[in-house]
């Protein structure tokens, strides 16, 4: 899911569109009728009272990822179809169609709009140019044409009694607000943490605080890591995990390269967390499981301050802008 700058559309992706929908006219109605008892049945659980403003068509698989240009005319998309799609909202066509040549599991662009980075089934950290992307207009299967930079992760042994080492899918990317560290975890809880310097991927060293040992590899879980995400400030990353707990993380500089130590676990949801946002101001954060509730949490704290139910299915997506407006 996404916002728009101005806060006025969220996009959702699914399988295989992804749907446009008015803010404004969402919370219009959720307001007017606060209590549950009091809503009619288009508002309540499992249902959607509103029509998609725009529905975007192409993809033949899940949409994981996607995300609104800052001019808000244009779209990214990125699906477990093996593709990348750009999109023009005012003409309401995909102008770019690219083969990455694996299933996709997820993306996310840099805060220059510049590069994307995509991570995929084989293990593969994909660093692409989106400034060529949006020059050229076309269906592309050669996707060396925008590729600047690609690395695998190491292999492992999930469980860890197995005997044979294979390659574990990456289920969630995220940059640093700098836009120079990012972050990905995979499907055996580890965390690796790799650095983007003259438009290529490089390996940063990084500090394991459990086992003392220099490694840019970081066993956040013991089991099926979902997701990845920065603070504001580029200080915590927080992880989100089958194990029904989300981990925030420290990270500092020293002498020989990044220091990771876990900071806070917290503990409250009752089934796997899939997604989670920071506060525009770093002090809560939210997050998305599949006992069907999404939390608030203070951060200093570590207590659960809200649960927002209503779902009759698992929350498994979210997307938070609570950034003032400029104009």
């Amino acid at each position: 899911m996404a916002v728009t700058g101005d806060k006025q559309i969220i996009a959702a992706g699914g399988y295989p569109t992804i749907r446009l929908y008015s803010v404004a006219s969402i919370t219009s109605e959720a307001h007017e009728l606060p209590f549950e008892n009091e809503r009619p049945a288009s508002l309540r659980p499992g249902t959607c009272s509103q029509a998609a403003i725009q529905v975007l068509e192409g993809h033949t698989g899940n949409v994981v990822a996607l995300g609104f240009f800052r001019d808000q005319t244009r779209m990214w998309s990125c699906s477990d179809d093996g593709t990348i799609r750009l999109w023009d909202l005012l003409k309401n066509n995909c102008t770019l169609v690219l083969s990455t040549g694996s299933a996709n599991n997820c993306a996310v662009m840099h805060p220059r709009e510049h590069l994307l980075l995509t991570g995929d089934d084989n293990g593969t950290l994909r660093l692409w140019d989106m400034v060529a992307m949006l020059d050229k207009a076309s269906v592309s299967s050669d996707y060396t044409r925008f590729l600047l930079s690609e690395a695998t992760i190491p292999l492992t042994r999930s469980p860890p009694t197995a005997m044979v080492e294979t390659v574990s899918p990456i289920q969630s990317i995220c940059l640093a607000p700098d836009g120079l560290l990012f972050a990905a975890i995979d499907r055996a809880g580890r965390v690796h943490l790799r650095k983007i310097k003259a438009e290529k991927i490089i390996e940063e060293v990084s500090l394991d605080a459990d086992q003392q040992n220099h490694s840019n590899t970081l066993l956040a879980h013991q089991d099926y890591g979902t997701k990845c995400v920065f603070s504001p400030d580029g200080k915590l990353l927080l992880t989100c995990s089958s194990d029904r707990t989300a981990r925030l993380w420290t990270i500092v500089e020293d002498g020989l390269g990044l220091v990771v130590r876990l900071f806070r676990v917290f503990e409250g949801h009752t089934r796997w967390v899939w997604d989670a946002a920071f506060s525009a101001d770093g002090a809560y954060l939210l997050t998305a499981s599949s006992d069907n509730t999404a939390r608030l949490w203070e951060v200093a704290s570590g207590d659960s301050v809200a649960i927002y139910s209503g779902h009759c299915k698992a929350v498994k997506a979210m997307a938070l802008n609570d950034l003032p407006i400029t104009i």
